[in-house]
């Protein structure tokens, strides 16, 4: 059975996450972040969930654009 699910776009962010910090070696009130980036993710209207859609921008993936969510499950 296939389900398909009627939404829009809501955001589309680039996100990356903190791998290490350390003190600055000369201002006491500063801290160096080393980031990983970890791709590009969609939020969709009526969700708190972000998914992954690759490391590069999707172009056509814009806040306000419709888009069906298809979901199947594998025939192996």
């Amino acid at each position: 059975m296939t389900y398909k699910i009627k939404t829009t776009v809501k955001a589309l962010e680039h996100k990356s996450r903190a791998v290490s910090a350390n003190k600055h070696p000369t201002e006491p009130n500063e801290v160096i972040w080393v980031r990983e980036n970890i791709g590009w993710f969609v939020t969709f209207d009526r969700s708190h969930e972000s998914l992954f859609v690759g490391w590069e921008e999707p172009l056509d993936l814009k806040p306000g654009t419709e888009v069906d969510i298809i979901i199947r499950p594998r025939i192996s």
